[in-house]
């Protein structure tokens, strides 16, 4: 967890440094992929600005501890998850957030980008609740890459707990 706010820290002074350290000179946030690998008790986490950039990281660092080669550092094993940096004010809450517990408590992840395999984020709960920004609609479906049965949500905080596992991909309709 200190790795994490650790990298959130410096991703975002990177930030503030290009953008001169004025929040509304950069129009879009900032995308980061934050991945993780936890081998045996050890863990280990990095980031990158693309998701392949985040696994070679985490595995290498990974490597650094088991070894060179090891097949507990593989980078497809690594569990992502995708972050903005937000810069502007009104760039918050352009977001959805899906929580493992109902009331929107425990463990969560927020996306602002489609989601082919959930399975392939840092979520892994089961969807009981779900906060959703105005004027958005999420599309949640069974299988991965959107097949299967879909379930459509609207805008709001709501508890979904009917789609527990069984939800594998989510579509972001704005």
């Amino acid at each position: 967890m200190k790795k994490l706010t650790l990298l959130l820290i410096l991703f975002s002074a990177v930030v503030s440094a290009r953008s001169g350290g004025h929040g509304n000179y950069r129009h879009q946030p900032e995308t980061i992929y934050i991945c993780r690998l936890t081998p045996f008790s050890d863990f280990h986490i990095e980031a990158g600005i693309t998701e392949d950039l985040a696994r070679k990281n985490t595995a290498r660092r990974c490597q650094l501890s088991q070894g060179d080669g090891s097949i507990f550092c593989k980078e497809a094993d690594a569990k992502c998850s995708v972050s903005k940096l937000i810069t502007r004010e009104s760039d918050l809450r352009k977001a959805v957030v899906l929580y493992a517990e109902s009331w929107q408590k425990g463990n969560y992840v927020e996306i602002s980008d489609d989601i082919p395999d959930l399975s392939r984020t840092d979520f892994s709960g089961t969807l009981s609740s779900v906060v959703i920004p105005p004027g958005w609609k999420v599309r949640f479906y069974e299988g991965e890459n959107f097949t299967g049965e879909s379930h459509t949500e609207v805008s709001g905080k709501k508890n979904v707990t009917n789609y527990g596992k069984k939800i594998r991909s989510v579509q972001i309709i704005r």
